[in-house]
């Protein structure tokens, strides 16, 4: 009787319990369930983080080439424009605001205006000294004279010529004066001339007001910027030739062991299949001791399992 009491009384707080150990369950897979939520939504925001990170990372980066270019370019074109200033005799403030004033009216680079000045200035001048050259003829239809001319600041020349080619009767005389002073640019330039100084000198003004004109000063200090630019990328450069050169015997002797070691083997193709024969021995034996000692570890855990059941069945016996 008092065995099957206490049978009775065991099933009757295991059946009390289950209950409650059900509820833990629940309870414990809802904890589970709320982690993994949680874990799901950091690493969401963490991977949010990375985006946001990166992007503004290539931003950044983007930012930065466009700075470097926009530099880069800005930089050699006032580096070419005070050069061009100093060839022909004129100021960066003078030579920005006749490019600018030109290309109100025409399309016409820098390069190519430049170029039509420094032609002008130099044709002027021969006419000056020797009474022939390319511009004699343009200026006996403009009717001006060379020697007043190349006493002219570049801006009056151009001011000068300009009023005169507006008086010239035909369009067939105009682009042979042009052509005479300026060559293949003075077809261009013809529109611009015929409008006369006053259009033109208002079109150098409005370049000064919309802050398109450059000054002497701050021209020099981009000169200047830019060469020594150029002095750092030569010092860089003889810094690599030095490296390239220090580093040649170095170079040379890997590159002799290599070809050594190759040689010894038969090829690299012969090294790599033993390499890959040796690799592939050492995994079958790695695999046959793991086998082999979990093999053990499942004879052991079943020997264990066989004893207890017999000293159980031993024990129900009894």
């Amino acid at each position: 009787m008092a065995t099957r009491g206490l049978g009775t009384l065991t099933i009757d707080f295991i059946a009390k319990t289950g209950g409650f150990e059900q509820g833990l369950d629940q309870a414990g897979r809802r904890m589970k369930s709320f982690g993994r939520g949680i874990e799901t939504e950091a690493q969401r925001i963490d991977k949010s983080i990375r985006n946001v990170t990166l992007a503004v990372g290539a931003m950044a980066s983007a930012v930065v080439v466009g700075a470097r270019s926009i530099y880069t370019s800005t930089a050699s074109s006032i580096d070419s424009l005070n050069k061009m200033a100093r060839q022909i005799g004129t100021t960066t403030e003078t030579l920005s605001a006749m490019r600018y004033a030109a290309q109100q009216t025409i399309d016409i680079t820098d390069g190519n205006f430049d170029l039509a000045m420094r032609r002008m200035v130099r044709r002027l001048t021969e006419v000056a000294n020797t009474g022939g050259g390319p511009a004699a003829k343009s200026l006996q239809i403009l009717g001006l004279e060379a020697a007043e001319l190349a006493k002219m600041p570049l801006d009056q020349k151009l001011l000068t010529i300009s009023d005169a080619m507006s008086k010239v009767g035909t369009q067939g005389d105009k682009l042979l004066a042009s052509f005479g002073l300026f060559d293949t640019q003075g077809v261009a330039l013809t529109a611009v001339l015929d409008r006369g100084s006053a259009a033109f000198e208002e079109a150098m003004q409005k370049a000064e007001r919309y802050g398109a004109v450059i000054s002497s000063i701050d021209a020099q200090a981009v000169e200047d910027a830019q060469s020594a630019l150029a002095d750092a990328a030569s010092a860089f450069e003889a810094f690599n030739r030095g490296l390239t050169v220090g580093l040649a015997p170095y170079v040379k002797e890997t590159a002799e062991s290599i070809a050594e070691l190759a040689d010894r083997f038969g090829g690299f193709g012969e090294l790599i299949a033993t390499g890959l024969e040796l690799a592939t021995k050492a995994a079958l034996i790695a695999a046959a001791v793991i086998g082999g000692r979990l093999a053990q570890s499942f004879l052991v855990k079943a020997n264990a399992a066989r004893k207890a059941a017999l000293e159980n069945l031993a024990y129900q016996r009894t």
